[in-house]
């Protein structure tokens, strides 16, 4: 990817001295701000990533899978992301 290739997210995410998993954490976190905890992305021998903790609804874990898989350009092998609604919400 060139310097010049703008990517769909905060602009606070380029120029920083991040590991490679920081900065999907905080790319995952811009585009659905505070629905995850104990978020994990794991990588998996070249293959591809796998995705573990818990988020606040579906859309939420497929918007992580999807920005995973955006800024990597790999595979997402499993999307083990719990959804685990707040506290007072209503499953109907």
């Amino acid at each position: 990817m060139s310097p010049s290739t703008r990517l769909p997210y905060s602009s606070a995410l380029v120029n920083r001295p991040e590991t490679g998993f920081e900065l999907l954490h905080r790319a995952v976190e811009a585009r659905a701000g505070r629905q995850f905890r104990g978020l994990r992305i794991e990588a998996v021998a070249g293959l591809g990533y796998v995705l573990h903790g818990l988020a606040t609804s579906y859309y939420a874990k497929q918007l992580a899978q999807h920005v995973v898989g955006l800024l990597t350009g790999q595979t997402i092998l499993a999307n083990r992301i719990e959804v685990c609604p707040p506290d007072g919400a209503v499953n109907r």
